[in-house]
């Protein structure tokens, strides 16, 4: 796979939610509030998606979420090594790795019950 070095290598959390997100949800938008009315679901007492269409949070792409759409393991189970050295701090970019253009990056597959 060839992906941008500035790529994060684990997924980041969400940022914290307040009642807003909680009631709506982490993508809801309040920029629509000049459009027509949402359609309402009596019967479960809810509007309709209140998501911005093709909305995707911000801090979803990661080297293990593009590997685990590729293997279809949990992002949660993958270990990815560089040279040698773990590549556990997720937050991180490949850049600030010293990954560079060609270069491989190892993965290895946790089974369960494995700390690492």
């Amino acid at each position: 796979l060839r992906v941008s070095p500035d790529l994060r290598v684990g997924p980041a959390k969400p940022p914290p939610g307040n009642a807003f997100t909680e009631l709506f949800g982490q993508g809801a938008s309040t920029k629509g509030f000049d459009m027509p009315v949402r359609s309402f679901d009596y019967r479960h007492r809810t509007f309709g998606s209140t998501q911005r269409a093709g909305w995707a949070p911000d801090w979803s792409e990661s080297l293990k979420e593009v590997i685990s759409e590729v293997t279809g393991v949990p992002t949660s189970s993958l270990r990815l090594a560089y040279r040698c050295t773990p590549m556990s701090i997720d937050d991180m970019t490949l850049r600030s790795y010293g990954v560079t253009s060609g270069e491989t990056v190892n993965v290895r597959v946790a089974r369960r019950g494995s700390d690492g």
